[in-house]
């Protein structure tokens, strides 16, 4: 079953600056590259915003929230990734769903709230 994103009201091949690019922000994470993944997924947030992508500033909050979490700062991943959580709930994301209540657990593990994320 294949989850298809929403349809937004512009398209991506109508932003001037391909928003696929910030996406490369995901393997810098995980190559420890924080800053530079952390300046792409900055870059996905502002461009979503720009062009009123909803889905994409939903995805880039929860990637900024992955990266600050890898970062040590456990409590402003919490931030960023339940803005994530709720704006993908609100437009119907439920795969970016999922993804948020375990990034959003991984940040409560780090800060040692185990009942906190065992609860999500």
């Amino acid at each position: 079953m294949n989850e298809q994103a929403p349809v937004e009201s512009r398209q991506l091949s109508d932003v001037s600056v391909p928003l696929i690019l910030p996406n490369l922000g995901i393997p810098l994470m995980y190559l420890g590259r924080l800053d530079e993944a952390l300046r792409l997924q900055r870059l996905h947030l502002f461009l979503g915003r720009q062009n009123g992508l909803e889905y994409h500033v939903a995805q880039a909050l929860g990637h900024i929230g992955a990266v600050r979490n890898r970062m040590g700062d456990a409590q402003q991943a919490i931030r960023l990734i339940n803005a994530s959580l709720a704006l993908k709930r609100r437009i119907g994301i439920r795969l970016g769903v999922v993804e948020s209540i375990n990034d959003l657990a991984n940040a409560h593990r780090q800060l040692g709230h185990l009942a906190e994320a065992e609860q999500l």
